[in-house]
């Protein structure tokens, strides 16, 4: 196998501000926007920066949990996220 030394791969990990090193799901939607699904949160990655999504007990429109298992776009644009709480929509 040949490579290509065009293809460079670089590493995003908590210290780059993703909420928790364990990532169970990813995905890219229609906007371009990376959502990454970890034990920890759900982060939003522009290409530059990161926006993390936890569950808050003071603000019952937050997720139902922190543990995100999974993420879908569904034709309409919209984000599910799915928890070991139950399943929500980004809103």
């Amino acid at each position: 196998m040949i490579e290509d030394p065009q293809i460079r791969f670089e590493r995003l990990t908590s210290e780059d501000g993703l909420s928790h090193n364990r990532v169970t799901d990813i995905i890219q939607d229609s906007h371009g926007f990376v959502w990454i699904a970890t034990v920890d949160g759900l982060n939003r990655y522009d290409g530059k920066q990161f926006e993390i999504y936890k569950h808050n007990l003071d603000n019952f429109t937050s997720l139902t949990s922190s543990f995100i298992s999974c993420i879908a776009e569904n034709i309409e644009g919209e984000i599910f996220i799915g928890t070991n709480k139950g399943l929500n929509k980004y809103n």
